[in-house]
């Protein structure tokens, strides 16, 4: 049975009826018979323990004249199989089709972001990021079936984690790593590094199997990002990488071919346009992570509405949840916190739509005195520890940001008194 199916017969139980009654709406059903059974059972008249079957039959006949009769078999079929639900599993169920809700609202929310219709977009994903059917509920630790199933629908179903290249993620989210579903903000100043860590994180997940795709709008191009990627994975510097570039695309094609880069031109993609791109690419190639280098070049239709509610972000998280995948967007913090080695949210120039949208923010920038070390920042993390840090070490010239011990971030500190100058050819591959 699909889901929304199970869903339809779940709403036999009077309980988990009165609770989804002003939640759940038609358009949701993409099944007549479910969307039928289901909206004539959310109907008052039939808001109580007892149910007359009869009755619903010849209710959802009169009201959906185009159901056939095995759609009737089907109801029949609801009817016959549905088992009560008991008191300790009801919460389970109501999480259950929360989720299913949630998914239908931000779906909702983009199909009005391809029609341009931001006030409505921003109305149905602001309603799906704060949807919450949780009640007061008592549960003994030592349940372990209740637990288990709630922890076993928050882990990936395939059991494979999206590690990161940093401990810091791994070691501090829930999750081992990036959840499906969720938005990450990668926040640092302008020349900082953004794109090479865009790139170490692609690299990395490309690596471990993952399907990526990589939006570049404005500056770079997408041999910035095979260059990068391939320094990166050879440890190779960049320059030498760009003498030599054949060789080293031949000896990483295996892990490049899982990355999908499109190049737009500064503010020349709308969210709108971005989205749909990509969601070609996962119906072609398949996509689990998304990068987007960086959120300031997107072009804004309607600008108000875009910069203050937040609906870029509201739209990158709705695809997300949809599309069932990771979507990492790099950022600027305000210029006030460009010289804070340790960048904290409130430097991350967001209102609060985008900073409710945001599941994960990363933040991180290089020592004042010493350019070559710097802090990481797990700034904000709904599943984890928020507010660690890691000391890390700026190669640039290898597109890496390296994670170092505190003896190591004091030796390259107290050993360049002066700012170390990068030599041109750094600069020219500097993000």
């Amino acid at each position: 049975m699909r889901l929304e199916g199970s869903i339809a017969q779940f709403l036999l139980n009077d309980k988990i009826r009165s609770k989804l009654k002003s939640v759940i709406e038609p358009w949701m059903f993409e099944t007549e018979v479910y969307r039928a059974f289901s909206m004539v059972l959310l109907k008052e008249a039939f808001n109580k323990p007892e149910i007359d079957f009869n009755i619903l039959k010849l209710v959802i006949k009169d009201n959906y004249s185009s159901l056939r009769e095995s759609d009737f078999n089907e109801i029949d079929r609801l009817i016959d199989t549905f088992n009560e639900v008991n008191e300790d599993e009801i919460n389970i169920v109501i999480n259950i089709i929360s989720e299913f809700v949630k998914k239908k609202t931000y779906t909702k929310g983009l199909q009005y972001i391809a029609e341009d219709n931001v006030e409505l977009a921003d109305k149905y994903i602001t309603r799906a990021s704060n949807l919450n059917l949780k009640e007061r509920e008592y549960t003994k630790l030592s349940n372990k079936k209740k637990l288990v199933d709630l922890l076993e629908r928050k882990f990936p179903k395939d059991g494979k984690y999206i590690k990161s290249s940093f401990g810091l993620i791994n070691n501090n989210s829930t999750f081992k790593g990036y959840r499906r579903g969720d938005l990450v903000q990668v926040v640092s100043p302008t020349g900082r590094g953004k794109t090479s860590m865009m790139c170490q994180e692609a690299a990395t997940l490309a690596h471990q199997g993952f399907n990526i795709g990589y939006a570049i709008i404005g500056d770079n191009e997408e041999d910035d990002v095979a260059l990068k990627t391939c320094s990166y994975y050879s440890k190779m510097p960049l320059w030498e990488v760009v003498e030599d570039f054949n060789s080293y695309i031949d000896e990483y094609n295996g892990y490049l071919d899982n990355i999908t880069s499109i190049t737009y031109p500064m503010y020349s993609i709308s969210v709108k346009e971005l989205l749909s791109d990509f969601k070609h690419v996962k119906e072609r190639e398949g996509l689990d992570v998304l990068f987007v280098d960086y959120d300031q070049n997107i072009a804004s239709a309607h600008e108000s509405m875009y910069e203050s509610g937040g609906a870029i972000y509201g739209a990158l998280k709705a695809f997300a949840q949809v599309e069932d995948c990771v979507v990492i967007v790099a950022s600027q913090p305000k210029i006030s916190a460009w010289n804070q080695e340790l960048i904290g949210v409130e430097a991350a120039n967001e209102s609060s739509k985008k900073q409710a949208n945001i599941d994960m923010m990363v933040t991180f920038n290089w020592n004042q005195e010493c350019n070559k070390v710097g802090i990481m920042h797990l700034a904000k993390i709904r599943r984890g520890n928020t507010g660690v840090t890691s000391k890390i070490k700026f190669n640039l010239h290898v597109s890496e940001l390296k994670e170092i011990t505190q003896q190591e971030y004091d030796y390259i500190k107290d050993n360049n008194e002066k700012k170390v100058e990068f030599t041109d050819k750094e600069l020219a591959f500097e993000d």
